[in-house]
C-alpha cells in the first residue's frame, strides 16, 4: 500500500518534475487494426507521462491513452481499440523509474489429482511444485514442477500422481499392475500371512512369464520347509534354487523384497538376505505383482528410485 501511494504521489509530481531526457524514454507505439479488449479504468491525469505512471502501477494494465483536452487517462488491459494510438513504458524509462521491472503473472498453476501444488508467488520465473498424496508417486522421468514463463503460462506440469503402495490388501490370489516401469534400484515389497501348511508364492509377472517367483512349502510334494525361487521364461521354468531359511508361520506375518540390480534381482525376507535370480544384461518387461495360493494378501508397495 505505501507503494503504491508513493507510484501515485510521483504521478501527480511527474509534469513539473520530469526531465526532458526522462520523457524521451516515452515510446508511442501505433498498433493498428488490433481487436478491441477491456478498457481496465479511466483516472484524471494532467500528462502522458503521469497517465503512464498510473498503468505501470497496475499489474493488469498493458496500454493506456491519454486525453489533452479532458486531462483524463484510460487504461487498457492487453492491446487497444483500434481507433486510438496507445503509449507503452519501455525498458529504459521502467528501470530509471523504479529500478525494477514489472513481473509477468500466471493465473494459479493446474491442480493434481491425488496430489497438491505449492507456488506462493505466481509471477515470471517462479516454481510451482508438485507433490504426490501418502501411497501415490510421479513415474521416473516426470518432473514434479512448472515454471511461470513469460508468456504467462506454467510451463512443464507434470504427470499424473500414480498408486505404488496398497495396505488394504485381503484374501489370496490378489495382483497388483506396477504404475511405472521398474528401473535399477527399484523396491518391491509384499507383506501377508501365511494360511496353511502347505503352500503360497509371490511373484512378478511379465510378458515372457514371471521375472521373479518365490514359492514357499511348508509341506509341499516332499518339500518341508524350503523356500525355493525360480523363472519362467516363454512358459518354460528355469532350474530352481532351494533354501533351508524358512521363517514362515501359519498366522504370523512375513515380509519379502525384491531389490533391482544390475543384471539380477537381490530378495530379502524378513531383512534376511535370501538369494538373487540373474536376468542377464536387460531388464524384462514387469507389468504386475502377485499374491497366490495359501496366503492372505495385507500389502505390497513400489519404491521407485
Amino acid at each position: 500500500m505505501m507503494l503504491r501511494w508513493f507510484v501515485c504521489g510521483v504521478a501527480l509530481l511527474l509534469p513539473s518534475a520530469v526531465s526532458v531526457e526522462l520523457s524521451s524514454f516515452m515510446t508511442n507505439y501505433e498498433l493498428p487494426g488490433l481487436p478491441a479488449v477491456t478498457k481496465l479504468q479511466t483516472l484524471h491525469a494532467p500528462s502522458v507521462i503521469t497517465c503512464g505512471v498510473l498503468c505501470l502501477v497496475r499489474d493488469e494494465c498493458s496500454w493506456y491513452a491519454q486525453d489533452q483536452g479532458t486531462h483524463t487517462c484510460t487504461l487498457y488491459r492487453e492491446y487497444h481499440p483500434a481507433d486510438i494510438t496507445p503509449h507503452s513504458f519501455d525498458q529504459d524509462f521502467k528501470n530509471i523509474l523504479f529500478g525494477v521491472n514489472r513481473k509477468i503473472q500466471c493465473s494459479p498453476p493446474t491442480s493434481i489429482v491425488n496430489g497438491a501444488v505449492h507456488a506462493a508467488t505466481h509471477g515470471e520465473g517462479d516454481v510451482a511444485h508438485y507433490t504426490c498424496d501418502a501411497d501415490y508417486t510421479f513415474c521416473r522421468g516426470v518432473t514434479n514442477s512448472s515454471v511461470c514463463t513469460a508468456s504467462g503460462q506454467w510451463q512443464g506440469l507434470p504427470g499424473e500422481c500414480v498408486r505404488n503402495r496398497w495396505k488394504d490388501l485381503a484374501g489370496n490370489d490378489v495382483f497388483r499392475y506396477l504404475p511405472c516401469p521398474l528401473g535399477i534400484g527399484d523396491r518391491i515389497t509384499w507383506t501377508g500371512i501365511p494360511t496353511s501348511e502347505y503352500v503360497f508364492n509371490v511373484d512378478l509377472h511379465g510378458p515372457l512369464g514371471r521375472s521373479v517367483h518365490i514359492h514357499v512349502r511348508f509341506n509341499y510334494t516332499m518339500f518341508y520347509h524350503i523356500t525355493a525361487t525360480s523363472q519362467e521364461i516363454n512358459n518354460t521354468w528355469m532350474p530352481e534354487d532351494r533354501y533351508t531359511y524358512f521363517p514362515f508361520q501359519v498366522g504370523k506375518l512375513f515380509r519379502i523384497v525384491v531389490i533391482v540390480e544390475d543384471t539380477l534381482f537381490r530378495i530379502y525376507i524378513d531383512d534376511q538376505e535370501l538369494g538373487t535370480l540373474g536376468y542377464g544384461s536387460v531388464l524384462p518387461q514387469i507389468d504386475f505383482l502377485g499374491f497366490e495360493q495359501d496366503v492372505d494378501a495385507r500389502s505390497a508397495e513400489i519404491d521407485y528410485v
